[in-house]
């Protein structure tokens, strides 16, 4: 094959993807996936994201312990899925770690590293990747507000293609007869076939010490058109919303 199939689930990537959403107040247990300063309970995260197409998403947070208590660490996982067509089974796995460090005067960042596991079809054939994604978000809280940036980028290290038949079809009679060509497109492995990155705002709100919601909003623009990340099988739109409810326990 002498190029990847075009406009592939992935030419967007997401976004956790992950529905992250800004730094909270120091004072009681945040639902959040990125850790929070002073957060010592265990979290799980629903959220509901446009990036641009519609996903629902399930994390988990499991805190580690630091002897500073401007310091936060915790272990991560989740799964998010494109609830548009159930039947292709679009869905993403993340295992990874987050971290976060209360600066002085309100301000705190926040970062989060991620493996990603990725499933994804559409016209061109089903795609499996694996990649890389990191997030930051350096925001400001007071009370139980908090607003920041969503800072990231996501990488698909390699994808897996397994072509339609429709991708076949087109290779049907390309050539003149007696002519040599390429009998089809190639099934297997291609490597860095997308990177997306996020700039976009956030906010969060908690109310008491074990519920909290987000909300964060931007631009995620492509340097590829091809791969599998987590746009799956939409235009090209790089813009993304996110909404996030979460509890901890």
């Amino acid at each position: 094959m002498t190029r990847r199939p075009g406009r592939s689930p992935a030419s967007l990537c997401l976004s956790l993807c992950w529905s992250f959403c800004l730094v909270l107040a120091p004072a009681g247990a945040r639902a959040e996936l990125i850790p929070r300063p002073q957060v010592g309970s265990a979290v799980g995260l629903a959220s509901l994201a446009f990036e641009p197409e519609l996903t629902l998403g399930a994390d988990v947070l499991i805190p580690l312990a630091l002897d500073d208590p401007r310091a936060a660490l915790a272990l991560a996982a989740g799964v998010k899925w494109a609830v548009l067509v159930p039947a292709r089974g679009d869905l993403r796995l993340a295992l990874g770690a987050a971290a976060s460090y209360r600066l002085t005067g309100g301000w705190a960042a926040s970062c989060a590293g991620f493996a990603l596991g990725t499933r994804a079809q559409n016209e061109a054939g089903t795609l499996y990747g694996v990649g890389v994604e990191l997030r930051c978000q350096p925001s400001y809280f007071f009370d139980a507000w908090s607003f920041g940036l969503d800072l990231g980028v996501q990488s698909a290290l390699s994808t897996h293609v397994e072509h339609s038949a429709t991708a076949r079809h087109t290779f049907e009679e390309r050539y003149p007869p007696g002519s040599a060509g390429i009998t089809g497109p190639r099934d297997g492995w291609y490597r860095f076939t997308a990177t997306r990155f996020r700039i976009g705002v956030a906010s969060s709100h908690h109310w008491g010490d074990n519920w909290s919601g987000a909300l964060a909003l931007g631009s995620l623009f492509a340097l590829q058109d091809q791969g599998v990340l987590f746009a799956f099988n939409l235009a090209q739109v790089p813009l993304y919303l996110e909404v996030a409810a979460g509890y901890a326990w």
